[in-house]
């Protein structure tokens, strides 16, 4: 209209512009029997805001603070899992066994699922094989996670000081945990941690009588105290090796230690090389990291892990000492890892790069110390794992408390409000302080709940959930819809006027994949009367599963319907 004039108002002082960044909360800590081939699921609160999480990196893992008494020394081994995940060594000190593993986290951004996988040796982990695992942790972006303990087998740490052992010869000697046998004749095969022989450049069989191992208190020698030149000590382990470490004590007034270190497979093959040369008086360790150091060494084959090191006294030159103590060893050796806890820290990261970490861990307490055929249990806002077979004792202070049921080994029948004993394969468990189930795999679960708001969550068998008074929530298991409707929980006490409220978010997420609206769940559940029961049935891409049964009728059903707990008002029709 041909204005031309100009006006500006200053806003500065005014408006203060947020950014939602994201946040982690309500880390619920699991405790569980330290029985191998475990499961426990719990919850965490992780929000991200208005942006949503990182399509590419949503959530991190990393070993969290060690509980009181207790050491992690967390090292990056500087190698990668094929699909370039970085691989790190955990060493657990301060509990009754030392143990150490490798893990490393993948992002499945898919899935929007990170996982720490933990094995007891760094090939397995390297290659991701499956074997030798110790436990994984999935963390999702719903506030689920799931805390598998596959194996409490594990490597420990073992140290032995040769100058504090009583003086004594063989012709070998071997460590069964640790204690010390010296023994004659052949080389045993199998019964040992540690076995020790020896041999020489014109004795090269180290089942010879002439090759004795001795041991005083300048350390261990061949034929004598010393390993001197053109002496070999062989070292075989019982479990695969990826560090070993020597104490070497300085003699002769020598400023060299000159070595040739063998490495070997389980049948005795040779593996690798090096040729070395230090100060008199270095420790000698064998590890991918010092392989090949320092420069100057001599390499053939590359390092890999071993149960035979061999340590030959090569020296040569001025100044390498003839005459080698070998003051000590530490290596790996499989152990059963009793009660341990492990923590864990999360972090999250939403789709404009703002970062949260969160100020509390996830701990995971494994429990080997028990009374009876049952585990004693106890602690506060926690989700306990129940043992396969019942007789457990939970006690819990708090108000967000779950006893976990999926490892049992049949279905389950638990009451919170006392009305009926435990049964199947909860038989002679005792709850107290608990709000929360989880069902178990198989058919046949009851789930009752009290007077508190329960949240009652059907494993993947058929399950029969009654919430009592109270705001409820009843949990539909995915597999209702995997099943194509073969499997249909029956809730027998929904009330919309005590704020009962049906999850169908799992159900949602295996039928859309995902990402579900408040439009696509309207569309889709339909709940309908039969003037007896209720039927709560999905429909999507034009296939319809019942999914669920309501005993009586209400004129609306409270359905959540994604995994941000977001909810909508589903009419009942004829």
């Amino acid at each position: 209209d041909g204005d031309t004039a100009k006006a500006s108002i200053d806003l500065g002082p005014q408006i203060t512009i947020h950014d939602d960044g994201p946040a982690i909360s309500n880390i619920q800590d699991a405790i569980m029997p330290n029985v191998n081939n475990t499961d426990v699921h719990g919850t965490w609160q992780p929000v991200f805001g208005a942006d949503g999480p990182s399509s590419t990196s949503a959530i991190g893992i990393a070993m969290g603070t060690a509980p009181a008494g207790v050491t992690y020394t967390v090292t990056d081994t500087s190698t990668h899992t094929q699909s370039g995940d970085e691989i790190y060594s955990v060493t657990v000190n301060g509990g009754a066994t030392p143990y150490m593993f490798y893990e490393y986290v993948h992002y499945d951004a898919s899935a929007q699922t990170a996982e720490m996988f933990a094995y007891a040796n760094q090939t397995d982990a390297q290659n991701a094989s499956g074997q030798n695992e110790f436990f994984t942790l999935s963390m999702n972006a719903s506030g689920t996670y799931d805390f598998h303990l596959v194996s409490n087998s594990l490597q420990s740490t073992e140290t032995f000081d040769f100058t504090k052992l009583k003086s004594g010869t063989g012709d070998w000697l071997k460590f069964v945990g640790s204690a010390p046998t010296f023994g004659n004749g052949n080389d045993p095969s199998s019964g040992y941690d540690l076995l020790i022989d020896g041999f020489t450049t014109s004795k090269t069989d180290p089942n010879a009588a002439q090759n004795t191992v001795h041991v005083n208190a300048n350390g261990i020698g061949l034929g004598n105290g010393n390993l001197d030149t053109g002496s070999t000590l062989m070292f075989k382990f019982a479990a695969a090796q990826t560090g070993v470490s020597f104490g070497i004590g300085k003699a002769n007034n020598a400023t060299t230690e000159h070595f040739l270190v063998t490495l070997k497979d389980a049948s005795g093959t040779v593996i690798a090389t090096e040729n070395i040369t230090l100060p008199d008086g270095q420790a000698l360790i064998v590890d991918a990291a010092h392989w090949g150091q320092p420069a100057g060494s001599v390499v053939t084959g590359n390092f890999a892990p071993f149960y035979e090191v061999d340590v030959a006294n090569v020296a040569n030159a001025a100044g390498d000492d003839p005459k080698i103590n070998i003051t000590g060893v530490s290596f790996n050796e499989t152990a059963v890892v009793n009660s341990t806890t492990l923590t864990f820290t999360p972090t999250i990261t939403d789709a404009d790069g703002d970062k949260a970490t969160s100020s509390t861990d996830l701990s995971v307490s494994l429990v080997g110390m028990h009374t009876g055929s049952g585990y004693q249990l106890s602690g506060t806002d926690d989700v306990f794992a129940a043992s396969a077979n019942g007789h457990d004792i939970f006690t819990a202070t708090g108000t967000n408390n779950t006893v976990d049921f999926s490892n049992a080994s049949g279905s389950v029948q638990v009451y919170l409000d006392g009305s009926h004993s435990n049964s199947g394969a909860a038989s002679g468990d005792t709850l107290t302080g608990i709000e929360n189930l989880i069902g178990s795999s198989h058919d046949g679960d009851v789930l009752v709940g009290d007077a508190n708001a329960n949240t009652l969550i059907a494993g993947s068998g058929q399950t029969t959930m009654t919430g009592g008074v109270g705001a409820d929530t009843f949990v539909i298991n995915a597999a209702t819809w995997n099943s194509h409707g073969a499997i249909q929980d029956l809730i027998t006490d929904y009330h919309s006027n005590e704020s009962d409220s049906i999850d169908l978010s799992k159900v949602l997420d295996a039928a859309f994949g995902g990402g579900q609206t408040s439009s696509d769940a309207l569309d889709s559940i339909k709940a309908t009367s039969d003037g007896t029961e209720t039927h709560i049935s999905v429909t999507h891409n034009n296939t319809t599963y019942e999914v669920a049964t309501l005993s009586g009728i209400s004129s609306t059903i409270n359905i959540v319907y994604d995994d941000a707990h977001h909810a909508a008002s589903v009419p009942v029709t004829p």
